[in-house]
Formats: structure tokens, C-alpha cells, sequence
């Protein structure tokens, strides 16, 4: 039996997709990462008005995490299988993600293949793990070896491969990196990018939105994805219900006004931004969160006056962001 260690992770910002917050919670186990977190998650994208994602964030590219992938046939050959492989990598201080059944794993309320991360064990019998489990809410929890060796029993399978894993196992650790930082003209160009719905460049992107010119030729960015929003919305009127990438573009949108404001208050103690101006975005925060207030009280009622009024609050969010993100842009710009 190996040892049992259970690796640190810190409560993440962002939690709409498990591959962010998986990334997060590891960088913010070294407080210093803060800083460099700051100049990402402003780009937005969407892919044919629907599926709403960060473009300036991107695990398999980010300096700050050292990353690298082994074929899970091969892992499987090490000492006591594939389940001796992940252990003798916890053990070492490294980050297991990897592709289950999630049937086999009585932690998830769906049934599908999905991208689930390791974080610790105990004498390998049972697993630490964290993933978007239930209802889309990230959260650790907890799988006996009998579950994981049920789930990962096809990971080598063609069919079961997902998110670029492609049969293989993904290990994460803290990658020191001095030149990681907070860099304000970074941010100053990439909310000039989100104003005028371009594609922010440069930057550590995600690599899987940049497979070809069609791509982003077919992509929204910045403001722009707020039509993804109401495409989505329109959606849900034809269908009398929100499709997934609907209810994931919703709440990224709630979540992207608050990292802004963690953001602002973090500018805010180096460089002398007007307070209104994180008061504003505060505000953005709230009617995005009364919005899916409305969007949850739809769920149940189906009453299409809800989808009215919760495109209602997008329109008057979007109006608002353009306002006082110019403003924030100007203000940057002097120093």
C-alpha cells in the first residue's frame, strides 16, 4: 500500500466549468498567483451564439502549472495497474485528471463520460475527488477503488474520449514562474478586446478554440456573446426549456461580473480607479444573480413572462458593462 496523501486545493472564483476550477484551486494554493489570475478571465466567447466559455484562460497552456499526459495504456503497465499509477502520482504531488464513466460512480447524478479530477487517496481503496458531480456545482468528494476501476475500465476506448483527453492521463502541479504576474497593460488590452468583441491575442488562449481560421470566424467575443445569451433565451421559448450550454452561458455570465469585481478591488489598492465604479459592477452582479433567480423559478413554472423579464436584465446588464467598462478603460489608460 502507498501512503496516504490528500493534496491541498483552495476554494476556486470561477466554478461554472470543473477544467477552470480544477486549475484555480491548485494556483491558489501559492497566494502570489492571485495576482497573475488577475489578468485572465475577461475575454468571453461563444460558439455559434450558444456555448459561452473564457477565452483568456486555458489549463494545458497556463505558465504557472506544469502539465503533462501519459496514454493510460502505458500507465496502466506501471506497478498495481492503472489505480498503483494514479497513487504513485498523488504521491508525488501531482494532480490527476482523467476521463470516467461516471455511472460507476455514485457521486454523479448523470450518466456519460466526463473529465473528473484526483486530488488524494487513502491506502488506495479510496479516492479524493473533485468535479461539477451534481447539477452543475463543483464540489470534492470522495469514490472507492472498486468505483474508479469500473470507471476508467474503457478509458483507452476511442468512443470514451472527451475534451482533447483522449485516452490518456493529465498530471498537474505548481510550476514556479517569475515572470507570472500582474500586468496592467494586459488587462488594459484585453478590455479594449471585450469592448469591441475581438479576439484577444497574445495571451495564454485557449488552444482549443483556435483549431482554424472557420473557428473563430464562427465565434462571438467580448460583448457580442451577450446575442449568445439571447440566443439561448430564444431557445428556451421554442423548446419551453434551457439547454444546457443555456444554463451554462447564464450563470458564466454571473460569475464573470463578480471575478470582474474581484478584480477591480484588486487594481483598486495599486492604482486610483473611481470606487463608483466597482460599486457599478457590483450592481452588474446582482441583476445577473436576479436573472437567475428568474431563471431557476422558470425551470419549474415554464411561464415565458420569465424569459421576457430575464432578457430584460441581460439587455440592461449589457448596456451598463458598456458604460462603465469604457469608463474603467479611460481611467487604466492614464497611467
Amino acid at each position: 500500500m502507498g501512503r496516504n496523501v490528500k493534496l491541498p486545493l483552495q476554494e476556486p472564483f470561477s466554478v461554472t466549468f470543473p477544467k477552470d476550477a480544477n486549475a484555480v484551486s491548485i494556483l491558489l494554493n501559492e497566494p502570489k498567483t492571485y495576482s497573475w489570475l488577475m489578468n485572465c478571465f475577461i475575454q468571453l466567447t461563444c460558439r455559434e451564439n450558444q456555448f459561452l466559455d473564457y477565452y483568456d484562460f486555458y489549463y494545458r497552456n497556463c505558465p504557472l502549472l506544469s502539465f503533462q499526459r501519459i496514454k493510460a495504456e502505458l500507465a496502466g503497465q506501471a506497478e498495481g495497474g492503472l489505480i498503483g499509477f494514479i497513487s504513485a502520482a498523488l504521491e508525488k504531488g501531482y494532480y490527476v485528471i482523467l476521463s470516467v464513466e461516471t455511472k460507476y460512480i455514485s457521486r454523479y447524478d448523470f450518466n456519460f463520460f466526463h473529465d473528473m479530477m484526483i486530488y488524494g487517496h487513502e491506502d488506495e481503496r479510496l479516492f479524493y475527488i473533485a468535479d461539477n458531480f451534481s447539477q452543475g456545482k463543483y464540489s470534492r468528494s470522495v469514490c472507492s477503488v472498486e468505483e474508479l476501476t469500473r470507471a476508467t475500465n474503457r478509458i483507452k476506448e476511442p468512443q470514451t474520449w472527451r475534451r482533447g483527453l483522449e485516452g490518456t492521463l493529465e498530471l498537474l502541479s505548481y510550476r514556479e514562474e517569475e515572470r507570472a504576474e500582474f500586468e496592467l497593460y494586459r488587462v488594459i488590452e484585453s478590455l479594449k478586446d471585450y469592448l469591441e468583441s475581438r479576439a484577444t491575442s497574445r495571451w495564454n488562449v485557449n488552444w482549443d478554440m483556435m483549431w482554424d481560421t472557420y473557428e473563430n470566424e464562427n465565434r462571438c467575443f467580448g460583448m457580442q456573446c451577450y446575442e449568445g445569451i439571447y440566443h439561448n433565451i430564444q431557445i428556451a421559448r421554442e423548446e419551453k426549456s434551457f439547454a444546457e450550454s443555456g444554463h451554462r452561458a447564464l450563470f458564466l455570465e454571473q460569475e464573470h461580473k463578480k471575478i470582474m469585481e474581484l478584480r477591480l478591488q484588486f487594481i483598486r489598492e495599486r492604482y486610483p480607479i473611481s470606487e463608483d465604479i466597482i460599486s457599478e459592477y457590483h450592481r452588474l452582479c446582482e441583476i445577473c444573480g436576479s436573472a437567475m433567480c428568474l431563471k431557476l423559478k422558470y425551470d419549474i413554472t415554464k411561464k415565458e413572462e420569465l424569459l421576457d423579464r430575464i432578457e430584460g436584465y441581460f439587455r440592461m446588464v449589457q448596456e451598463k458593462e458598456m458604460s462603465v467598462l469604457s469608463r474603467l478603460v479611460s481611467e487604466l489608460g492614464s497611467w
